[in-house]
């Protein structure tokens, strides 16, 4: 049986999922380097 899967979580970047401070805080610590990444291939 296959599971169902959120699919945003696998084509959307962190970066396009964080919107506001609180997006931020809801992120896991270990997401956290990614996320660094994003901001400066952005930036």
């Amino acid at each position: 049986m296959s599971e169902c899967h959120d699919l945003s979580d696998l084509v959307l970047p962190l970066l396009d999922r964080v919107r506001e401070p609180a997006d931020l805080r809801q992120l896991p610590e270990s997401d956290l380097t990614q996320l660094a990444a994003e901001l400066r291939a952005e930036t």
